[in-house]
């Protein structure tokens, strides 16, 4: 009896392991190719995304000349129809107004928007309203930009990430970055930059947590 179960216990721990190695296996390739699949999703609606906003943008622009010049030129009734459609087209086209509490600095102009988003939501919303997620050029922009985060106790995202290849690190305007910040990539999941105000540190985070963020616009 003894020895039947020293026989038989090994063999159903060797098949446990084995069956659990099998697992893992197939969940990896499966994993994998729900990944693929996602990422694919995620650029084909913001290839969506941005070929939108683009024409949104420019038919906004071109119906608020056609309102300057009825007004200039004194045809009320033509300016009041142009009014309510770019009142039209600027909610269909998801174009969103710039927040008033905007701060200038530098040839930019930045805002804090205190909503918790995720970092591909934050993105979009910036652009939505005609400007992008705060990118840093000089120290003196790195310095304003904390300190704009720091006086509101905000821990924010800004424009930069390392999605498309990890290791290349960009901000969304497509330039790299050019300022060493602490990047450590915590189990392969934090590709996107965010200032954390308590420590004063800029960091890589998940892009599915939510934040704050900082929008900028050229002025």
């Amino acid at each position: 009896m003894y020895r039947r179960l020293s026989v038989i216990v090994p063999f159903i721990l060797a098949s446990t392991v084995l069956a659990a190695d099998l697992a893992e296996k197939w969940s990896k390739r499966l994993e994998s190719a729900d990944a693929t699949y996602q990422s694919a999703v995620q650029k084909a609606d913001n290839v969506r995304f941005y070929a939108v906003q683009k024409a949104a943008q420019e038919r906004l622009k071109v119906l608020k000349a056609a309102l300057a010049d009825a007004t200039k030129s004194g045809d009320f009734d033509a300016a009041t129809e142009i009014k309510a459609r770019v009142a039209a087209a600027e909610t269909a086209g998801g174009v969103r107004p710039k927040p008033k509490n905007t701060v200038k600095f530098g040839g930019h102009e930045y805002a804090l928007i205190e909503e918790k988003v995720t970092w591909h939501v934050a993105k979009r919303l910036c652009e939505e309203m005609c400007g992008h997620l705060a990118t840093i050029e000089t120290p003196a922009e790195k310095t304003a930009l904390a300190s704009l985060c720091q006086q509101s106790k905000a821990t924010a995202w800004i424009g930069a990430s390392d999605e498309e290849t990890e290791g290349q690190w960009k901000w969304v305007t497509g330039k790299a970055l050019d300022f060493d910040f602490r990047h450590d990539n915590a189990n392969d999941q934090e590709h996107s930059m965010i200032f954390w105000s308590p420590s004063g540190d800029w960091d890589d985070n998940p892009s599915s947590s939510r934040s704050s963020f900082v929008c900028e616009w050229d002025l």
